[in-house]
C-alpha cells in the first residue's frame, strides 16, 4: 500500500513539473494580408471625393481597434501655425472589435477644403493583448479634374 501511495504522490508531482514548465504561448501581433490603398491600388484621392481603403488583417489576439490617421507632407510649421490644413485621424471599433480575421473596408471622405499634394497615410491594428501592428503608405492628394 505503501508503494502505492508514493508512486500515487510521484505521479501528482510530476504532472505538476511538466504542466508548470510549459511556456504561456505568445500571441503574435496583427498582421496585414492584403492591403490596398485607393481605387485600384492607385495611392491617390482626389479632392471632395472618398478614399478607398482595404485591409485584411489576422489578429490572434481578436482586433481591439483599428486606427488611421492621414497627415499633409508639407511644411510642419505652416501646419501649427495656420492650423488650417486638412488632417484625418478616427478609430474603428464597430464591425471589428473581437474578431480574429476583419476586412477592414472604409471610404473616407476628402473635403473640399483639402490641399491637393502629398500626404502620409498610417493605420494602426490593436489586439485585445495590447499587440499593435503599423502600416504606412504615402497618398498623393488630386485636385478634381475640371
Amino acid at each position: 500500500m505503501k508503494y502505492f501511495k508514493t508512486l500515487f504522490i510521484a505521479t501528482i508531482a510530476f504532472s505538476f513539473i511538466i504542466t508548470s514548465c510549459k511556456k504561456d504561448e505568445e500571441i503574435k501581433a496583427p498582421e496585414f494580408t492584403v492591403f490596398e490603398l485607393g481605387y485600384d491600388n492607385s495611392g491617390t484621392a482626389v479632392i471632395g471625393e472618398d478614399l478607398h481603403v482595404d485591409a485584411e488583417i489576422f489578429a490572434e489576439g481578436k482586433v481591439s481597434d483599428v486606427r488611421v490617421t492621414i497627415h499633409h507632407e508639407g511644411d510642419h510649421l505652416k501646419t501649427i501655425l495656420v492650423d488650417e490644413e486638412w488632417e484625418y485621424d478616427s478609430t474603428y471599433t464597430t464591425n471589428y472589435t473581437g474578431a480574429k480575421n476583419i476586412d477592414f473596408h472604409e471610404h473616407i471622405d476628402i473635403p473640399a477644403t483639402a490641399e491637393a499634394g502629398d500626404y502620409h497615410f498610417h493605420i494602426m491594428v490593436t489586439d485585445m493583448e495590447g499587440n499593435r501592428t503599423e502600416k504606412e503608405a504615402e497618398l498623393e492628394i488630386l485636385a478634381p479634374a475640371v
